[in-house]
């Protein structure tokens, strides 16, 4: 029996000795919102808000009720294809969707969504099977294996601010730096956290960066006091956006941490290789599905160490 734990109730399992269930799915909200599932073959399990009605139209599968949280379902052996989750608010607040699948051999999460709703507002994602690339399928780009001093040439921006010593990179001041190479618009960058300083106010990853100043880029937020994670994006003068909500992450000292986003507008967030939690970009950033810069931007982390930057285009 392979343990499938759910965090709103005890861990349910799937027999893989001759059991006659071999894979199952879940999708765990934490909402206001009520669950549509729609799978490849048309047939829906959940909520519709047209009617008011709770449709069970997947075989086999369950949904607990509409208009409280959270909300759960599990789909046994789900067909191959795209699945259309659709979540319809019934109050203002943040929500998070996970979707996970079990089989004999154990569990893993597929997909994680999340983002800000209202009564009545729908949002939909689409989940496809596990195909997500390892994370990273980068190489590390400066392993800081140099003498003490000054960054390599290939850095470019706030240079100043950082040096190199004892091999590892070190926070003197704030600013952000880039490596000078424009990477694909499907791109990931991370960065290896030696020293913490706890009091630090930003310790971000930066993404798709048009230049190499402190605006038009994707911005991976970590606050170590706040304990959480934000995704935020800036653009012409000066204007910043967050993009969903923010996301509870500690990061230890010797964790990775890593972001990748894509070119249809999705930013995931990685810790030690493993999905932490994703949001999309709002399609009025200009930059959404272009290529750009990686790189590095602290404020107020002085004596905060880092060590093996990688990142680039995403290798499929």
């Amino acid at each position: 029996m392979v343990p499938f734990a759910s965090p709103y109730q005890s861990p349910w399992a799937i027999d893989g000795g001759g059991g006659n269930i071999g894979k199952v799915w879940a999708v765990i909200t934490s909402c206001p919102i009520n669950l549509l599932i729609t799978d490849p073959q048309g047939r829906r399990l959940g909520y519709d808000a047209a009617t008011d009605t709770v449709l069970r139209e997947i075989p086999g599968a369950i949904y607990t009720s509409p208009h409280h949280e959270p909300q759960f379902v599990l789909i046994p052996e789900p067909v191959d294809g795209d699945y259309t989750i659709t979540s319809i608010g019934y109050d203002t607040g943040a929500y998070g969707i996970t979707i996970a699948e079990a089989t004999a051999a154990g569990s893993q999460t597929i997909e994680v969504f999340s983002g800000l709703t209202m009564d009545g507002q729908t949002d939909a994602f689409t989940v496809r099977p596990p195909d997500r690339p390892p994370f990273p399928t980068t190489g590390i780009v400066d392993p800081f294996d140099q003498v003490d001093g000054p960054l390599a040439p290939t850095w470019v921006g706030a240079t100043t601010s950082y040096t190199v010593t004892n091999q590892q990179l070190v926070v003197n001041a704030d600013g952000p730096i880039y490596q000078d190479t424009v990477f694909g618009s499907d791109q990931e960058v991370y960065i290896t956290l030696d020293t913490i300083n706890p009091a630090a106010d930003e310790i971000d990853l930066l993404l798709k960066g048009q230049g190499t100043g402190a605006c038009d880029v994707l911005e991976v937020w970590y606050q170590p006091a706040r304990g959480t994670a934000q995704v935020w994006t800036c653009q012409g003068a000066g204007v910043w956006v967050q993009h969903g909500p923010d996301i509870p992450v500690t990061l230890a000292a010797g964790d990775q941490f890593g972001a990748r986003a894509t070119a249809d507008g999705v930013v995931e967030i990685y810790r030690n290789g493993l999905l932490i939690d994703q949001v999309i970009i709002d399609a009025s950033w200009p930059y959404r599905g272009s290529g750009g810069r990686i790189g590095l931007w602290t404020i107020r982390a002085v004596g905060t160490t880092l060590d093996d930057f990688g990142g680039g285009t995403l290798i499929p």
